[in-house]
């Protein structure tokens, strides 16, 4: 019987668990025979560069394959002159200060090992932006911008084979608005050939930052197109005499009129220059100092841009992923001890339907693409655990139908994920769309609308060894019928009303007994503002015995009296009497006050 959606009903649990683990037990029989054998490699590069200079979108999958094989060959030199080169392209997409890097210098430089192929691999497969397909389409997104940069922007005398236009591709993608500058003013359209601007592109990436904007310069056939300024454009003949200020004028108001059309960073240069050029003036030196002193300006703004531009524009960006609305569910997680000593996690989220509607442009951009809206939408969540090398291994997903739409209820979700180990690293990812019914009346999503990922990467497991103390993360509840913490009604937003009592639950492991053959152990907790600036404004301290040497707590805190709303840190403390022994978790939350 096909399967119907009926109000929040969800598919739980579809897990590719087979497939995932086949692939990830392939990939990591890979890399010990690249350990071990590295003979039995004998994918070709030529192969490789086939694929994405062809533009065989069907093969891309198996191009990424391709790549991460001949990169888990790093470790063993000499190295192919095509591995040398993407080991050498990928210094521009990872940060200097980043641990990888220090592999991958390792590596280029001969002395790395296998651990840090091993850690590059984990690196790629972290920078995965669709962590619920098989594919990792980031990869797929490298490989066919450095296929581009190659053949359109090469140049042989750059340590990465292609000139600035070239790495910024590779970096950041295809630009919003991309344009050459060329002189427009009639009277200088016809003036002699010297009157020509040098070969220039400007780029410009909105989606990114306001400050990730380049200029392209070419310099000479020997260094190839370089970042530059509008000073480059200028020859040095027009700077230097005064009779040329006439022209120079002409020059940086052209210049400037065009800049300011892609990019509001070049606006008050316009205006300054437009402003000036409308006012005559009867001394002729006056165009000569006024020059100076606008590219002096010119020159100081555009030092403070790069400035800017370096704290801003991160290393590396990718276009998948990108959705027409802005998809950010709140979550909160905390991890729990398992009788066998394996780590129990568990996952609330939640996403508010009115967060949901999109904005009229985005609504009339897709239906001239064709899409049909509709007043329901269909929310896809998954969940994917990831294996040590970061690698997808098991993947679960749940769909709810939000038949009101932005006024459908809907309460906090709770992924649970058992028998966890060493580092956890999971990946979470939500889609919602339009619907459509197919031929059997099914709903299925139509156009996608938003996406978002959210990677918990690196997170250890509990110390189940039992030869210490041990502490659950807190989970922070709504209260009951009765008044006490519900451990099913978890508490997912960032934000809470200090009018309402807040249940607070945890767990304490591997309390010693005493000579009673009791445990005894005291809670005390604090709340106090998260820069952890003077004294705690809440505090209490609370000694217990118990028959167990695990502890399951719950506290229920009267948050009334506090006065003024900001960013609280809740520490929670255990204290074994018998042992001395202490552990703490904290979690943050904002707090809110209607005084």
């Amino acid at each position: 019987m096909p399967y119907t959606y009926n109000e929040h009903q969800h598919f739980e649990d579809r897990i590719y668990t087979l497939q995932r683990k086949c692939r990830t037990f392939l990939r990591a029989c890979t890399i010990l025979c690249v350990i071990f054998l590295p003979p039995v490699f004998a994918q070709t590069s030529s192969e490789l560069r086939q694929i994405f200079d062809q533009q065989n979108i069907l093969r891309y999958e198996e191009g990424a394959s391709i790549y991460l094989d001949l990169l888990q060959q790093a470790s063993t030199t000499p190295l192919s002159e095509e591995l040398h080169q993407h080991l050498r392209l990928l210094k521009l997409i990872t940060p200097t200060t980043d641990q990888i890097r220090s592999s991958l210098d390792a590596l280029l430089q001969g002395t790395g090992g296998p651990a840090d192929v091993i850690a590059l691999v984990r690196w790629w497969n972290r920078q995965d932006p669709v962590p619920s397909t098989f594919a990792n389409e980031r990869i797929i997104e490298h490989l066919s911008r450095i296929s581009y940069a190659f053949r359109h922007y090469r140049h042989q005398r750059s340590e990465f084979g292609v000139d600035a236009r070239g790495e910024i591709l590779i970096r950041l993608g295809w630009p919003d608005t991309q344009r050459e500058l060329k002189l427009k003013n009639s009277g200088l359209y016809l003036r002699p050939v010297e009157y020509t601007l040098t070969r220039n592109e400007f780029w410009v990436y909105r989606r990114i930052h306001q400050d990730a904007h380049y200029l392209f310069v070419y310099q000479s056939k020997r260094r190839g197109y370089r970042i530059g300024t509008v000073d480059d454009l200028i020859p040095n003949k027009y700077r230097t005499r005064q009779e040329d200020a006439p022209v120079l004028l002409k020059w940086l108001d052209d210049i400037y009129q065009q800049l300011s059309v892609d990019h509001e960073h070049y606006g008050p240069l316009f205006d300054t220059v437009s402003d000036y050029v409308s006012i005559a003036s009867s001394d002729e030196t006056r165009p000569f100092y006024f020059t100076k002193q606008l590219l002096r300006d010119a020159r100081i703004l555009d030092n403070f841009h790069q400035r800017s531009r370096s704290e801003h524009v991160p290393i590396s960006d990718t276009e998948v992923g990108r959705s027409p609305v802005s998809l950010r569910p709140e979550i909160r997680w905390a991890r729990f001890l398992e009788p066998e000593g394996t780590t129990r996690l568990h996952i609330s989220w939640m996403i508010d339907p009115k967060s949901l509607r999109p904005g009229r442009r985005v609504t009339r951009s897709l239906r001239k693409n064709g899409a049909q809206p509709t007043e329901d939408f269909l929310l896809t969540a998954y969940l994917v655990t990831r294996n040590e090398l970061s690698a997808p291994s098991n993947l679960r997903l749940r769909q709810y139908h939000l038949k009101e739409g932005v006024n459908s209820p809907f309460d906090p979700r709770t992924w649970i994920t058992r028998w966890l180990y060493g580092s956890i690293n999971v990946a979470l990812q939500w889609e919602y769309a339009w619907t459509q019914l197919d031929s059997l009346n099914n709903i299925l999503p139509a156009a996608k609308l938003g996406f978002h990922v959210q990677a918990l990467d690196s997170m250890a497991a509990l110390n189940g060894d039992g030869q210490s103390i041990e502490m659950s993360d807190l989970l922070l509840t709504k209260l009951d019928e009765k008044g006490t913490p519900n451990r099913n009604a978890p508490i997912v937003k960032a934000h809470w009303n200090s009018d309402d009592p807040l249940g607070v639950y945890f767990e304490a492991y591997f309390l010693r007994f005493n000579d009673r053959e009791q445990t005894s152990y005291r809670v005390s907790y604090e709340i106090q503002n998260a820069d952890g600036v003077g004294e705690p404004k809440i505090s209490a301290s609370t000694a217990y015995n118990s028959e167990s040497s695990t502890i399951k707590e719950h506290i229920v805190l009267d948050l009334s009296e506090w006065q003024q709303s900001q960013l609280v840190k809740l520490t929670i403390r255990v204290t074994d009497n018998t042992s001395g022994a202490t552990v703490e978790r904290a979690t943050r939350l904002q707090l809110n006050t209607r005084k």
